[in-house]
């Protein structure tokens, strides 16, 4: 009976969101028990950062949430607004939230206000430099239910007073979208992006949560780290930031590159470029926090860049790296020796976090008035 499908809502504001959530929308617009709606909202809808709207696919009810204030008090306000119209019209069983953005925050209050249940992904997680730190273990409060991705990380949420019983560590679900993807070869891959050299470096660059003259400070590092790049005759791919305060700095320094042979600047490579440029990269470079949850799947060498990621678990294909080039010169060196002793490797699995997840929730929905009871702090 219609009367008895549920209302699924997933909250999106970036690319990176998006394309690990996949999967597990998949799951429930597969299911005929569930009616899925996509509030997308942010970055997805600027054009400077790729327009990934297009990215979401076409089966999928979207719900526009438009909010371009520059000022983020004036943006908080805008999206709540918009986003608690969008609750109370849809009256949604449970809004599902990745992540730590700002924009997901402001979501998660709104719906806990509305006393909308919430399943957060990724919670428990420590990025020492940057402000979504703050945002995450906010939206971990709003939430009813957990999905965490490694030990460390459920223990936090037990120190943040979550109930044990709701938090389930079934591991990335980064690895369900990657395995869905098609490997191409190299040269179709150099071909697609048309770089100049063979060797490249996928460089993803973010702002810190730190001042002006800091942000400023790194991308003068990282513009002679790639001067000493173009030298040794390695290509440059590189993404569009994160929509934050200071981005502007490093949109500036792709502007400055961009017509340099060796510097294939995309704004939104898509979840097919993107893996693959992980895959096929010599090394990866950066601060995203793509590099902890993606890039060991693949077994690339990796630099993590400064503070902003600091807190998360370190694979073992990660180097820390400060912003000074005799540092990046030798964690380089090192990631070039990895690539001689390590081989490649694309995730296979029969075992589908997004599936456990789906399975999790379904089975909690179904308990009669497990979300009704006001949420308590659980002492460790």
């Amino acid at each position: 009976m219609a009367s008895l499908i549920k209302n699924i809502f997933f909250f999106t504001c970036n690319r990176s969101e998006y394309y690990i959530l996949e999967p597990l929308i998949d799951k429930f617009h597969n299911s005929k028990k569930y009616n899925v709606k996509i509030m997308v909202s942010s970055s997805h809808l600027k054009l400077r950062y790729g327009n990934t709207i297009k990215d979401i696919n076409s089966k999928y009810n979207k719900l526009i949430i438009k909010n371009n204030y520059k000022d983020i008090l004036r943006n908080f306000n805008s999206l709540s607004l918009k986003v608690n119209k969008l609750i109370k019209r849809h009256r949604p069983s449970l809004i599902v939230i990745l992540g730590d953005r700002n924009e997901a925050m402001v979501a998660a209050m709104s719906a806990f206000i509305l006393k909308i249940p919430i399943a957060h992904i990724h919670g428990g997680e420590k990025t020492k430099g940057s402000y979504d730190d703050i945002h995450r273990h906010v939206i971990t409060k709003f939430s009813n239910i957990h999905f965490c991705v490694e030990k460390m990380y459920k223990k936090r949420l037990l120190q943040l007073g979550e109930d044990k019983k709701m938090i389930f560590n079934f591991g990335y679900l980064s690895k369900d979208n990657i395995q869905k993807i098609k490997r191409i070869n190299k040269d179709e891959y150099l071909n697609t992006i048309n770089l100049k050299y063979n060797k490249f470096v996928l460089l993803l660059i973010h702002p810190t949560g730190e001042n002006k003259k800091t942000n400023q400070g790194n991308i003068i590092k990282i513009q002679k780290f790639c001067n000493y790049l173009s030298k040794l005759k390695f290509s440059i791919v590189i993404t569009a930031p994160a929509d934050e305060k200071y981005s502007e700095i490093i949109f500036n320094f792709i502007y400055k590159n961009r017509n340099k042979e060796n510097f294939g600047f995309v704004p939104n490579l898509g979840a097919k470029l993107f893996y693959n440029s992980m895959y096929h990269a010599d090394f990866i470079i950066g601060n995203s926090s793509s590099i902890f949850t993606e890039s060991h799947f693949f077994g690339t060498p990796s630099i993590n860049l400064g503070s902003r990621q600091n807190g998360r678990v370190k694979k073992n294909n990660i180097y820390n790296c400060k912003y000074d080039i005799d540092d990046l010169k030798n964690k380089m060196q090192q990631c070039l020796k990895d690539n001689k002793k390590i081989k490649r490797k694309w995730p296979k699995s029969k075992i589908e976090t997004s599936k456990k997840i789906f399975k999790k929730i379904e089975y909690l929905l179904k308990k009669n008035n497990i979300f009704d009871s006001v949420k308590t702090f659980h002492d460790i």
